[in-house]
């Protein structure tokens, strides 16, 4: 059974066990001949000119299968519980855990407390029901303050392996950037440290949970991923960290990421969920496919990546909308294939939809 070791606050800085492992991915608002705007976690990018770094791309694309969408809703007992007047939108991240025969699934929105309390819902992944609200609150227990975080991805923090009643829950914060563990119920349990220079609301869009990579079963890695370069840095950078050091940091040749996803039995392989607009045309939503080095020695260089699917092309631009959250599929399969949840952010807005797009990738 694969568990996060606990961490422990010391002052500001934040003490972890030597197994653990932070990655902070950092992506650029401008890059090569991109010209990337309003690049906020609510609104996709829009892209003038194509990428400049095809270099760094390379393989065949992968098939993709379009499995089909449901909207996401509200269950009858959530209508009629005691936050029905709380409106379900605003999903930003999504995970379900690996048990096949026990799943759980969870979905978490974006709305830091304006028209309910901060919040995640358990996901029912057929249908697109979310139950009642997960009241998410510090570690005293106490609620969010409206406005205090602006919540973005979440992810089980045993989700390779445990089953729905053993996994706690690490997520994300933009706005002022913050990466909270907390149990399954919600309550934070440790803070990790992140980066300074990391722009707000451009900031902790995408979040994975994998294995370090060491063969220890009880270890796990954190990876984070931002929306534009912080201050002073001109590339999209992935700094890895292992405790609290930062032993390499490689360039990211894409723009515009809004989630990353590890591969259950390579803690170094990532699926990345790239999404933009164009004017005339509509949303676009790629996923890449990416190999971080080994940690062994500093790295520089520019990751290599691996078109998987254009969700565009296989579902319609005019269909695919403001793609946010990516997850395995309950029981999915080993490596870095298998069914994905996609979900997407209507912004709480009557003109957007908030779907769950499945694909299987291979």
């Amino acid at each position: 059974m694969r568990r996060m070791r606990r961490m422990r606050r010391t002052g500001c800085r934040l003490a972890v066990s030597a197994g653990l492992a932070l990655s902070l991915l950092v992506v650029p608002g401008v890059g090569g001949a991109m010209q990337v705007v309003g690049l906020r976690g609510d609104t996709p990018f829009q892209e003038t000119s194509q990428d400049a770094t095809q270099d760094a791309t390379t393989g065949p694309t992968p098939q993709a299968e379009y499995l089909g969408t449901v909207d996401i809703t509200a269950s009858d007992a959530t209508r009629s519980g005691i936050y029905a007047h709380v409106p379900v939108g605003g999903i930003s991240g999504i995970d379900c855990t690996a048990d096949g025969t026990d799943p759980r699934c969870i979905a978490i929105s974006d709305d830091p407390g304006q028209r309910g309390p901060v919040r995640a819902y358990d996901l029912d992944p057929e249908t697109g029901e979310v139950g009642e609200p997960i009241v998410l609150t510090d570690d005293r227990a106490v609620p969010y303050r409206p406005g205090a975080v602006d919540p973005e991805s979440i992810r089980f923090t045993s989700a390779n392996t445990d089953t729905s009643e053993d996994a706690g829950l690490v997520w994300t914060a933009e706005g002022t950037p913050g990466v909270t563990v907390a149990d399954r119920h919600g309550r934070a349990t440790a803070t990790l440290p992140v980066a300074a220079g990391i722009r707000r609301n451009q900031g902790l869009e995408g979040l994975a949970v994998t294995d370090t990579g060491t063969g220890t079963a009880d270890e796990q890695r954190i990876i984070t991923a931002t929306e534009a370069a912080p201050a002073g840095h001109g590339h999209p950078v992935i700094t890895v960290y292992e405790g609290d050091q930062d032993v390499a940091s490689y360039n990211w040749p894409g723009n515009g990421i809004s989630e990353i996803l590890a591969d259950p039995t390579d803690g170094n392989r990532l699926l990345v969920l790239e999404r933009g607009y164009t004017p005339g045309a509509g949303n676009s939503a790629m996923i890449w496919r990416t190999t971080l080095p080994g940690t062994g020695g500093a790295g520089t260089g520019v990751l290599i990546r691996e078109r998987v699917a254009d969700l565009g092309a296989l579902i319609g631009h005019s269909d695919v909308g403001n793609t946010e959250a990516m997850a395995w599929a309950p029981g999915r399969q080993p490596g870095a294939t298998g069914e994905l949840l996609i979900a997407t952010d209507d912004n709480f807005s009557d003109g957007q939809r908030g779907v769950l797009h499945r694909v299987r990738v291979r």
